[in-house]
């Protein structure tokens, strides 16, 4: 944090806590200490635009104000990390469409598989599921739901357009670029998805703290809420991997990211290796140990 920066706004120690206990409730994010100034960068611009100047007074607008919920989507913006692009992590991705898509396919004929890409920012990851599974004609054996998920309206908006430039195709095969992707306005750093892929996505906006949204997206099959857990304290990390818990079907998997554990919840999860991919799959509630 610069000094210039802090001989414009007024803001105390205490009022760093307030409002970083008041982000953690409303959107899960945690900054502890060291990330204060991280968290100030992002808020003070805000600020600015209001006319603030005192921390304490920004803080008691998000609380307290009945107009304040615009501001807290401005405010979900600039605090998360939208960095996702196509084929990341794909290991994961072509084992559920290669092994665990089918094998739901084969045990319920006829039953809708869902998969649920919960924080998926732009869309990258969701419309990276649809492909592998085109690719794997899995939608010939059965009707197959995907939903993406984001508490970012701006990041949503970017994915329902379906347009993208070159740093989220930094990891994709050529030949799925070619086939899957158009060039925008004749712009080869630009592509939007065709339509072939697009209508196999759907997307809403989406608190992964809120339980009663999360009741009513139904149960899924599958779920990925990867590389988000590294944001989240203790305390929320536990009350989202209950919560998700909850949303999974019986035999149900939930996908984390390369760099993520919930090894801490044996109550809820067992570790399973599928085509080389590591991830988790619910425990029954009957044999959870105790």
């Amino acid at each position: 944090m610069t000094s210039v920066w802090k001989s414009l706004y007024q803001y105390s120690r205490q009022d760093v806590d307030l409002l970083s206990a008041l982000v953690r409730q409303r959107i899960g994010l945690h900054y502890p200490d060291e990330k204060e100034d991280l968290l100030l960068e992002r808020v003070f611009p805000l600020m600015a635009e209001h006319g603030l100047d005192a921390l304490r007074d920004y803080y008691y607008f998000l609380k307290y104000d009945p107009q304040s919920e615009e501001e807290w989507e401005r405010l979900a913006h600039v605090l998360t990390v939208n960095e996702t692009y196509f084929w990341r992590e794909f290991r994961q991705i072509r084992a559920v469409a290669a092994e665990i898509v089918p094998q739901f396919q084969r045990a319920a004929p006829g039953k809708q598989v869902r998969i649920w890409h919960a924080a998926c920012a732009s869309g990258e990851e969701a419309y990276t599921m649809a492909i592998a599974l085109l690719e794997r004609a899995r939608f010939l054996y059965g009707e197959i739901d995907i939903l993406g998920t984001d508490i970012d309206r701006q990041a949503l908006a970017q994915a329902e357009a379906g347009v993208y430039g070159e740093r989220s195709f930094r990891s994709i095969p050529t030949e799925i670029l070619e086939r899957y992707f158009i060039s925008e306005n004749g712009l080869r750093q630009t592509y939007r998805i065709t339509d072939v892929v697009r209508r196999r996505v759907r997307f809403r906006r989406h608190n992964l703290l809120d339980d009663e949204q999360i009741r009513t997206l139904g149960l899924f099959d599958v779920i990925f809420c990867r590389n988000v857990w590294i944001y989240f304290s203790e305390d929320v990390a536990r009350k989202v991997a209950e919560s998700l818990y909850g949303a999974l079907r019986p035999g149900g998997y939930l996908c984390v990211g390369a760099s993520e554990s919930l090894l801490r919840y044996p109550q809820w999860f067992e570790p399973v290796e599928q085509s080389g991919a590591f991830m988790y799959r619910k425990i029954p509630a009957a044999v959870q140990p105790r």
